[in-house]
C-alpha cells in the first residue's frame, strides 16, 4: 500500500481550511490560523487561540487528524485499491473570560463553532477541491462527507474563573483510491 496518497490527502485538507485554496465553496484565509501540533499542553492552546494584538477577535486553530481506514478492503481491480476512510477535522477557539460571563456572548461562540464546521464541510465535500493539492499532485480521494460535529468546553489550566475552549471535532467519511503494485 502506497503512504503518498494519504499524505497528499492530509496536505490537502490543510490548504482548503488555511489557504482558500480550491475551485469553489474556499474558506477565506484567516477564518482558521495554522495547524496545532499534536500534543501541545492545554494552556498553550488557549494562549494561541485568545485574542491578541494581532487578532482582536482571537484566531480558531485547525488541527487534521491522520486518515484512518475504516472496515474492509474493496477488491483490488489491477494496480487500484478503494479504500474507505475517515479523517477528524479539530478546531480549537478561546473562549475569553467575557464570553464566559455573558451568556450571549457564549452562545454566539458556540455559533461560531458550529459555523466552523459548515465551512468546513463546503469546501471539503465539493469533489473537485479534494482532487488536486495545490502543488497538483493528486490525493486520490473521491469523496468525503461531513457525518457529524462533536463540541467541548475544555478548561484552562487554573480552572473555572480563566478563559476556556471550545473544541470541536468535525468527521468526515469517504473513498481513497491508491495504486498498489502489481508484481
Amino acid at each position: 500500500m502506497s503512504a503518498p496518497e494519504y499524505r497528499r490527502l492530509v496536505e490537502r485538507l490543510r490548504e482548503l481550511a488555511t489557504q482558500a485554496a480550491g475551485d469553489m465553496r474556499t474558506i477565506q484565509v484567516g477564518r482558521f490560523a495554522e495547524e496545532l501540533p499534536e500534543g501541545l499542553p492545554l494552556a498553550d492552546e488557549l494562549r494561541r487561540t485568545l485574542p491578541s494584538e494581532q487578532h482582536d477577535a482571537g484566531q480558531p486553530r485547525v488541527e487534521i487528524g491522520s486518515v484512518r481506514l475504516r472496515g474492509r478492503r474493496h477488491p483490488p481491480t489491477g494496480s487500484k485499491q478503494v479504500r474507505s476512510i475517515e479523517v477528524d477535522v479539530r478546531v480549537v477557539r478561546g473562549l475569553p473570560l467575557d464570553a464566559i460571563k455573558s451568556d450571549d456572548a457564549r452562545y454566539d461562540e458556540h455559533g461560531f463553532a458550529t459555523e466552523d464546521g459548515e465551512l468546513l464541510a463546503q469546501a471539503i465535500e465539493w469533489p473537485p477541491n479534494l482532487e488536486r493539492t495545490n502543488a497538483g499532485e493528486l490525493t486520490g480521494c473521491r469523496s468525503l462527507v461531513h457525518v457529524s460535529s462533536d463540541g467541548k468546553v475544555r478548561s484552562g489550566p487554573k480552572g473555572a474563573g480563566f478563559p476556556q475552549l471550545i473544541e470541536t471535532i468535525h468527521r468526515f467519511r469517504g473513498f481513497i483510491v491508491i495504486d498498489t503494485p502489481i508484481s
